[in-house]
């Protein structure tokens, strides 16, 4: 058991580290590693709920409101830094 939280506070250091550095990134105009991030978060929420999720944005670059979809299912996810009510679509 204390091996698994140790894993976990790992992890979520890692992701606090990375939201760190999207943000920064993100306020000088370099969007590279939100698109990564599309791919992690793509991979991880499949395998967690078993969604069959596509990265919407290789199929049209800045595909409009969203960047993740499971058609099968009607899910959209935007991946996103910022949660400013602009960025909804309705």
């Amino acid at each position: 058991m204390i091996y698994e939280t140790e894993i976990i506070k790992e992890i979520i250091d890692l992701i606090n580290h990375e939201k760190a550095n999207i943000q920064s990134q993100c306020q000088i105009g370099l969007f590279d590693d939100n698109k990564y991030w599309e791919g992690i978060i793509k991979y991880l929420m499949n395998s967690a709920y078993g969604y069959s999720l596509v990265n919407l944005n290789v199929e049209k670059i800045n595909y409009p409101g969203i960047d993740l979809g499971d058609r099968e299912s009607g899910l959209g996810i935007q991946v996103t830094e910022t949660r400013t009510s602009p960025k909804l679509v309705n």
